[in-house]
């Protein structure tokens, strides 16, 4: 039993044995494994290890640096490569003010660094931005990325965001940018006087080249006179300026540390003008220009300068000035001569304004009838001297401007004469001045002639006499022709005065505009001072001449001297109309109808009552459209002629004419329409008969004149 048990007992003592080695075993087993896989994961490690340090060594040497940033929290993490670079701790709080308050974004620069970082807060998944930022002590430019990888759900705001930054591809645009402002400089260097580059850092010229002298065809390369820039710059200052002028700042721009300033205040461009001398001796005007500019290779300051050739530019401009100070000079003559004249013009024009107005207020309380004659006689006289003032400024005016402009017709060398004599008369006879012609020496013949133009020639050297002839002195008007030639009758026309007469020195300014020998304001001898100078304009353009010969208190002698065309008289008696008597004018206006068109009543009232003394009857429009519909509604050949104003309401003079000639009635083309018009200048005679006018009456209007005109026109009209 004992024995039983006992081996019962030693059985299982073995059995708990055998069951502790089996544990022990597996043990033994499972820790071998561990101490393999252990070696495993310490490889693993290594590896990965070794690979992070190849991609930090990669990123470092590819300046690409890169962080987490967490913008809610305003914390930003910064890879092992950023934090030795940038010299932080790789924990940034306050993130981006604290990068800011180290000053490591350029101050430039900062508002657009903020504007990406705004775009991060508000949510956006990708923004960039071009910024310098401060690495090593100095600014470069950086490219940043701003990539979000993980967002709120409820308000999509950036939790993490990933950035990047690289400095690269700016810096590659510098290097594109720096080369393409060389090369543009050195091909304007090549058209240069003088072209010169600067290393202003090292203070060393690296290229100087020049022309020699103004004739020389190409460039010398002078670089090795000048060890330094301010070698050069004294070099510069020693031709410039002993001789031009330029700005104080050029002068003192003779050192590189001066241009090294100047870029340093923002400075990188300046330009002058100047006079350069040349070796030869010889100076130029040129345009000198200097550009500062930094070589992102090297680091380096570098100056470029140009001198260009501006002499023919200066030379052009001091014409140009020339031509300013003439063109002042005469706009200050002209103005001179404006006051001048409006002062005479006005004196002169209120002279006979003053008789006008004045004779016509005594007339009013007037009874006696020879009296009253003379006051009128008066104002006629006055009218007449006003109308020759008005026509002498208008003509002057004219010919100041552009070629006066003959108009020709047929006139009677004796008629002419006798009716310059009728009309100048009452002049003489205001002042008791003895006036003769004498014309028998005078062939009479047919003349082409301007006869406005050379009456007011006549009148204005008789006004001239009756002005500086005493009380009971005498002025002739001797005409005197010579045998024709070449079909021209040659015309010597005297004025004679026994007046105050002029003296040598007045004499040879005698023809120049508002010259008078006696400018006082006391003088009894007053003027405008246009009568002479446009009268030999006149002459000038006839082929005539005029002299004088003058001695003080002797008087004064005017001769004209011009050849005028001879009509045949086979053709004068097909195409001239003689002047008429005012008897033969009457027989032929006398019952005929006549429309006035005349916006202005007094107007219409003169001309009526000029009419009606010629027993015409008168109908009265006030404007041109008037006039048409008038002329329309009558039908054919009720008027016999028309008065038509030039400027009118609602439809001027011209336009209706044309209305008129246009129409359909059958009198359109032939009733005769006479200009009746305040427009007197020779463009307003060529205007009125380029509408279809058949004559033109300036106002104030001449009764003879107008009856002549009108009855040439009912003869032509009636043929």
């Amino acid at each position: 039993m004992e024995l039983h048990d006992a081996t019962m007992l030693l059985i299982a003592m073995l059995l708990v044995l055998l069951l502790l080695m089996l544990a022990l075993w597996r043990e033994y087993k499972n820790t071998k494994n561990n101490k393999r896989l252990l070696e495993d994961l310490r490889k693993s490690k290594k590896d990965m290890e070794a690979k992070a340090r190849g991609l930090q060594a990669a990123v470092y040497h590819g300046g690409l640096f890169y962080w987490e940033y967490y913008p809610q929290k305003a914390v930003a993490i910064q890879s092992d490569v950023g934090t030795r670079v940038f010299d932080v701790q790789q924990v940034m709080d306050n993130f981006p003010a604290s990068w800011l308050i180290d000053g490591r974004i350029y101050q430039d620069d900062i508002a657009v660094f903020m504007e990406m970082d705004k775009k991060v807060k508000e949510g956006a998944t990708e923004c960039e931005c071009n910024v310098r930022e401060k690495i090593n002590g100095r600014y470069e430019w950086r490219q940043l990325k701003y990539t979000s990888v993980e967002k709120d759900g409820k308000t999509g705001a950036n939790v993490k965001v990933f950035g990047t930054d690289i400095s690269i591809q700016k810096e590659v645009e510098l290097e594109k940018l720096y080369s393409e402002q060389v090369n543009y400089r050195k091909i304007l260097g090549l058209k240069s006087l003088l072209y010169a580059k600067l290393n202003l850092t090292k203070n060393i010229p690296e290229g100087v080249f020049t022309h020699l002298n103004v004739t020389s065809p190409n460039m010398q390369n002078i670089t090795d006179y000048y060890p330094t820039v301010d070698a050069f710059m004294d070099h510069l200052h020693y031709h410039v300026i002993r001789n031009g002028k330029p700005t104080i700042e050029f002068q003192q721009a003779g050192s590189a540390d001066y241009l090294l300033q100047m870029l340093a205040n923002g400075r990188t461009h300046y330009e002058t003008e100047f006079i350069y001398n040349f070796r030869d001796g010889y100076s130029r005007w040129v345009n000198a220009i200097m550009d500062i500019l930094h070589n992102p290779l090297t680091g380096d300051a570098e100056c470029f300068i140009y001198f260009n050739d501006i002499e023919a530019q200066k030379f052009m401009e001091q014409q140009d000035q020339e031509r300013i100070a003439e063109a002042l000079k005469k706009a200050k003559r002209a103005s001179a001569y404006k006051s001048q004249f409006l002062s005479k013009v006005s004196h002169e024009m209120r002279t006979p304004l003053n008789a006008i107005l004045g004779f016509c207020q005594l007339g009013k309380n007037e009874k006696n009838i020879f009296i009253l004659q003379d006051y009128l006689n008066k104002i006629g006289f006055s009218g007449d001297m006003l109308l020759n003032m008005v026509n002498n400024i208008l003509d002057m005016d004219k010919a100041s401007g552009e070629k006066i402009k003959l108009y020709l017709s047929e006139v009677d060398t004796g008629e002419f004469f006798n009716k310059i004599t009728r009309t100048a008369e009452p002049a003489f006879s205001e002042k008791h001045i003895n006036f003769t012609l004498d014309a028998e020496k005078c062939e009479k013949q047919i003349i082409l002639i301007d006869e406005k133009r050379f009456s007011q020639i006549i009148f204005n050297l008789l006004n001239n006499a009756a002005k500086f002839t005493k009380l009971d002195g005498h002025v002739t008007l001797r005409v005197v022709s010579s045998p024709a030639e070449d079909g021209k009758l040659p015309l010597i026309v005297t004025v004679k005065d026994d007046g105050i007469g002029m003296s040598e020195d007045f004499q040879q300014r005698l023809f120049q505009p508002f010259a008078q020998e006696i400018e006082s304001t006391t003088s009894s001898y007053n003027g405008v001072g246009l009568s002479l100078s446009l009268t030999k304009q006149l002459l000038t353009e006839m082929g005539g001449s005029i002299s004088c010969h003058s001695e003080k208190n002797q008087g004064s002698e005017f001769v004209i001297k011009v050849r005028f065309p001879i009509i045949t008289e086979t053709k004068k008696e097909k195409e001239i109309q003689s002047n008429k008597s005012n008897k033969e004018l009457e027989t032929a206006i006398a019952g005929t109808k006549c429309l006035i068109a005349e916006d202005i009543k007094i107007n219409y009232l003169i001309a009526k009552k000029l009419l009606e003394n010629m027993k015409c009857q008168i109908e009265w429009v006030k404007n041109g459209k008037e006039a048409v519909d008038a002329f329309l509604n009558m039908g054919p050949n009720y008027y016999d002629f028309i008065l038509m104003d030039v400027r009118m309401p609602i439809m001027d003079g011209l336009s209706a004419t044309k209305a008129i000639r246009n129409s359909q009635q059958a009198d359109a083309k032939t009733i005769p329409i006479i200009a009746m018009t305040a427009n007197a200048l020779d463009v307003d005679v060529e205007a009125s008969k380029a509408a279809g006018m058949n004559a033109h009456l300036s106002k104030p209007i001449d009764a003879d004149l107008m009856y002549q005109d009108i009855y040439n026109c009912l003869q032509k009209n009636t043929k």
